[in-house]
């Protein structure tokens, strides 16, 4: 450590693509670290997708996080999304001097929140992208584009035709959520802390399956 600063012995930022790390962590080249993922990506683009493999953790505690690159099912579920936001705008359009009009509108809205919400924490911190993976995806996205389909300006045809439908399509997705924790819990490529949270996550989700069933 003779000749060094203390800010470079601690990590501090000094020009040369090194930047501050965890007390007691090496100092790491970021520059490298991520054209290195990068590398890993490319190489792995011409590789056949399994059948079926574990998610692997994308964070570990110390490591540089590497830029993510989005996939095809990522863009399916930003364009359903983004429908499903224009759904409960147009509702709140149409219904905006009603009390049960605001509260359509948010009921709308949390689903759609709650989708985003588990999505983003999900690929951002793992990747699974096997082909059931992929299936997975596709019935997830198909479920909260039905979930939306189904919340219509017509608050009386709602409450009588599409309310049941509405919960219905909610109640799947978050099946499907769960399915997703039970899976990170028996993994063996994730680790301790990543269990713990979805250990946590997967009670929430369980009781508000329960409250929709």
């Amino acid at each position: 450590l003779r000749g060094r600063s203390a800010a470079q012995r601690m990590g501090a930022p000094h020009g040369d693509g090194q930047h501050a790390q965890p007390p007691g962590m090496p100092v790491v080249n970021e520059d490298f670290v991520v054209a290195q993922a990068a590398a890993q990506r490319k190489l792995r683009h011409g590789e056949r997708t399994p059948l079926y493999a574990p998610p692997r953790q994308l964070i570990h505690w110390g490591d540089v996080q590497a830029p993510r690159h989005a996939s095809w099912s990522d863009l399916f579920s930003d364009i359903i999304l983004v429908a499903a936001a224009f759904t409960c705008g147009d509702v709140l359009k149409n219904n905006v001097q009603s009390p049960l009009g605001l509260l359509g509108m948010a009921a709308c809205a949390l689903n759609v929140l709650n989708t985003w919400s588990h999505l983003a924490q999900y690929r951002a911190r793992y990747e699974a992208s096997s082909v059931a993976h992929r299936v997975v995806d596709l019935f997830e996205g198909l479920f909260a584009a039905a979930s939306a389909h189904n919340v219509v300006s017509d608050l009386k045809a709602f409450e009588a035709y599409y309310a049941f439908a509405f919960v219905a399509f909610v109640l799947l997705g978050r099946l499907v959520q769960i399915g997703r924790r039970v899976e990170l819990l028996l993994s063996s490529s994730v680790g301790r802390a990543a269990k713990l949270e979805s250990g946590e996550m997967l009670v929430r989700l369980s009781a508000e399956a329960l409250v929709l069933a």
